[in-house]
């Protein structure tokens, strides 16, 4: 071996050696966090659209007045670092709301570029959310400032999470950040069935992994669409096309800051599988948070799309069955008073009907939240809240419109 070999040989193990010493440096397998959410709750709201009724609230039932006490849900977050560059984020949960007794509501691989520029790059490949919501602020896609998220959110809790590759690149101007993302994603077919069959609901519950809901045991899914299934199931795959996702966020300092996001999972509405239909569906959303003093900010979000599912004969595939849009925007102010913190939220929502077919079943409505949420320590917060819900629905036989109350209390233990 030549001298000029054993120089090179030594820097190649040298820069081996290096690697693996800063890796061994950046390895760190221990951020990990868990809670438990108990849950206390009043409802005047009738049969739970989890068992197939069309309230809009999480808790309901037969009676006039219903109560209930449950853990909502058990949580476990895992976000190990194996690089300076590559991490992961596990999300698992466990719920009484769930068919999958313990699943992952988030499961990537994140990898970040080092810093040799002054764009962040970076990319995560996996089941996740799109950057949509400005409510999920806390950890594992959590809330912040209420207990239940606006109707928007909710819904994008339910059917809206992809599994697929999602692009990054980020730069900060002085006091501007400027943040683009690019999402190419699959297994999310099924997104609109709750939508269109339900219409929208306010609720906290997130979908999992292999999860299902109940769909609406009403006459028009029975006539218009009898082989639905009795449960949707989100992470559904029926065509093999590929959706996308497309986002930009503008932050200036820490005074306002506005997001923009637009959706379509590209969905063959003729498809169906195993009691799943496909359905078309594409939104555009939008979002401000203004933060005029420290201690209080303002939020405003809206969302406008539309979806469609299956031909009404063979012989015009042209002519749907469901061919609906969908609009739903809010206005939230918080305000922070030393460990306290403050909400109040009013929502509206909407979904229309442009088919012949299920012209009969639109929905139209409100909601009012007034919430407060206090850390009481590092392992416990508490939260209480109060939402009301009004809206119409033909296809319920029930004259005029209907109201629902729902007060509910939270306690989380955090580890």
């Amino acid at each position: 071996m030549t001298r000029r070999n054993i120089w090179g040989a030594a820097a190649a193990l040298a820069a081996i050696l290096l690697t693996v010493k800063a890796n061994a440096q950046a390895l760190d397998l221990t951020k990990f966090e868990a809670w438990v959410d108990l849950r206390g709750a009043v409802s005047t709201a009738g049969e739970e659209w989890l068992d197939g009724g069309f309230s809009k609230t999480r808790y309901g039932g037969t009676n006039d007045t219903n109560a209930d006490f449950e853990i909502a849900e058990a949580t476990a977050l895992w976000e190990p670092r194996f690089t300076a560059s590559l991490s992961a984020h596990l999300n698992l949960q466990a719920g009484p709301d769930q068919d999958m007794p313990f699943s992952a509501v988030e499961a990537f691989l994140r990898w970040r570029m080092p810093p040799k520029s002054p764009w962040r790059i970076s990319a995560k490949a996996g089941r996740f959310y799109p950057p949509i919501s400005l409510e999920h602020e806390g950890p594992a896609w959590t809330l912040t400032r209420s207990i239940t998220p606006s109707a928007i959110n909710s819904w994008i809790g339910e059917e809206v999470a992809v599994i697929g590759l999602e692009g990054r690149a980020a730069r900060v101007f002085g006091d501007h950040f400027f943040d683009f993302r690019f999402s190419a994603f699959g297994f999310n077919d099924t997104a609109g069935t709750l939508l269109s069959l339900r219409g929208w609901a306010l609720h906290d519950i997130r979908t999992v992994i292999g999860g299902s809901f109940r769909v609406p045991d009403d006459p028009v899914r029975r006539t218009i669409v009898p082989l639905q299934a009795e449960r949707t199931r989100p992470t559904k795959e029926l065509d093999g096309r590929v959706g996308f996702y497309a986002s930009a966020r503008w932050r200036y300092s820490d005074l306002i800051q506005v997001d923009i996001l637009a959706y379509d999972n590209r969905a063959d509405p003729n498809a169906i599988r195993n009691g799943q239909y496909g359905w078309r569906t594409k939104f555009f959303s939008g979002g401000l948070k203004y933060t005029p003093v420290e201690g209080f900010e303002i939020l405003v979000q809206g969302m406008f799309g539309s979806t469609a599912m299956g031909p009404v004969s063979e012989l015009d595939m042209s002519v749907l069955k469901f061919d609906d849009t969908y609009v739903s925007a809010y206005v939230l102010t918080a305000i922070e008073s030393g460990d306290n913190r403050f909400s109040v939220r009013a929502a509206h929502f909407r979904v229309g009907k442009r088919s012949i077919e299920s012209a009969q079943n639109p929905e139209n409505g409100w909601a009012g939240t007034v919430a407060w949420i206090r850390p009481v320590t590092k392992h416990l917060r508490v939260g209480l809240e109060a939402l009301y819900t009004n809206h119409d629905r033909p296809i319920l036989g029930v004259a005029g419109r209907t109201q629902d109350v729902q007060v509910q209390t939270s306690i989380q233990l955090r580890y």
